[in-house]
C-alpha cells in the first residue's frame, strides 16, 4: 500500500480527545433487552467501547491544564439574573430507579432535563448508573428508592469521582430519540469501567410536525446543542442525587455526532446559547442563586462534519475515485 494512502487511513480512523476547561458548577432507540448477550467475540463497537473507556479514564485522571494568560472574568449569574427558573418542572425523583439485579446496575428513563420542552420525545435523558454507587430499597412496584453510596467503589472510582459519558448519536446532524428502553449488553464496558452514563435525546436538523401537519417543533442549528447543553445542566443542578462527578462530563460521536459534541466541548459557557436555553426552561442557575455552567471537561470527535465543504474534500482524498 503507497505511503501516501497509509497516511490517509490513518488520519481517517484517528480519534481527537480534547479537554476542555471543566466547568464550575441513538437517533433511535436503545435495545429493549436488560439481559446480557452470550458471549462471543468481540464486536468492532464493542472494542470502540472499551477504547473510548480507556480514553476517558484517561483523561478524568488529568488535571485541567492551567494557563498563565490572564482571562477577564465573566460574572454569568449577572448575565442570567433576569432569568425565571421553575425548578418545579426540573425535580429529579430518587423513588422511581429500576434495578437490573443480574448487572447490578439501576437506571432511570424520561427524566425530563428542561422546564419548558419544545420536543418532549426528544428532550429527556436516560441515566444508567453502577450498582455499587446507590442504595436501593425496593418499593414493591418494581421501582427503588435509592440513595447516594458514597461508599461504593469501581476501579478506583465512586459515585462521587465516576465520570459521565454522554454519547451524541447524531448522524448527519439527525435528531437522537430519547431512550425507551435498556440495555446492560450495550452499555457494559462504560460501567463496568466504572462510568455513569448518560443518554440525552435532543432535536435535530428536521423541523417536527403534527399528525395534521402543522409544526410541532423547529429543527436544525442550534436546537440540538441547545438541548444537550441543557442536560448539562440538569446533572449539575441534581449532582447531588444523581451519581457521577458533573463537572467531569465527557461528550463523544461519529461525524454529525462528532461535530455536535465539537461544537458543544468548544461552545461552554457562551452567552450566545443563553435565549435558546431559556426558551426549553433549561437550569441556569441553581436554588441559591448560583450559575449553572454548560462547559464539559472533555469532547471526543471522530470524523466531525463541522465543515461540509472540506469534509467532501477529506472523504474524496480518502475513498474517493482518484485517491492514489
Amino acid at each position: 500500500m503507497k505511503p501516501m494512502k497509509l497516511l490517509s487511513l490513518g488520519l481517517a480512523a484517528a480519534m481527537t480527545l480534547s479537554l476542555c476547561g471543566c466547568g464550575d458548577a441513538a437517533s433511535g432507540e436503545s435495545a429493549a433487552s436488560n439481559v446480557p448477550e452470550a458471549s462471543a467475540a468481540p464486536t468492532a463497537e464493542a472494542l470502540q467501547q472499551t477504547e473510548m473507556a480507556a480514553s476517558i479514564r484517561e483523561a478524568s485522571a488529568a488535571e485541567p491544564e492551567s494557563s498563565d494568560e490572564e482571562t477577564e472574568a465573566v460574572d454569568y449569574s449577572a448575565l442570567v439574573s433576569g432569568y425565571d427558573v421553575d425548578f418545579s418542572a426540573l425535580t429529579f425523583d430518587e423513588n422511581k430507579w429500576v434495578y437490573d439485579g443480574d448487572n447490578d446496575a439501576y437506571y432511570q428513563l424520561g427524566v425530563g432535563y428542561c422546564a419548558a420542552p419544545a420536543a418532549v420525545d426528544y428532550e429527556t435523558l436516560a441515566v444508567v448508573v453502577p450498582g455499587a454507587y446507590l442504595d436501593g430499597t425496593d418499593n414493591g412496584d418494581g421501582t427503588y428508592t435509592c440513595t447516594v453510596n458514597a461508599q461504593g467503589e469501581i476501579n478506583g472510582f465512586t459515585a462521587e469521582t465516576a465520570p459521565m459519558v454522554m454519547p451524541v448519536n447524531t448522524a448527519g446532524y439527525s435528531a437522537q430519540a430519547a431512550a425507551t428502553s435498556y440495555s446492560y449488553s450495550a452499555l457494559s464496558a462504560y460501567l463496568d469501567a466504572g462510568y455513569v452514563y448518560i443518554y440525552a435525546g435532543c432535536r435535530g436538523r428536521s423541523n417536527g410536525y403534527n399528525d395534521d401537519g402543522s409544526l410541532a417543533y423547529a429543527g436544525g442549528a442550534p436546537w440540538g446543542v441547545t438541548d444537550l447543553k441543557a442536560a448539562v445542566r440538569y446533572l449539575r443542578l441534581h449532582g447531588a442525587e444523581i451519581p457521577g462527578d458533573p463537572q467531569r462530563i465527557f461528550a463523544c460521536g461519529h461525524s454529525g455526532g462528532g461535530a455536535q459534541t465539537a461544537v458543544l466541548g468548544a461552545s461552554g459557557d457562551s452567552p450566545l446559547y443563553f435565549d435558546y436555553l431559556a426558551s426549553i426552561g433549561a437550569a441556569m442557575y441553581d436554588e441559591n442563586g448560583d450559575y449553572i455552567s454548560d462547559a464539559i471537561c472533555g469532547a471526543m470527535c471522530w470524523c466531525p462534519i463541522t465543515a461540509l465543504d472540506y469534509a467532501d474534500e477529506a472523504y474524496e482524498w480518502n475513498m474517493g475515485q482518484y485517491m492514489v
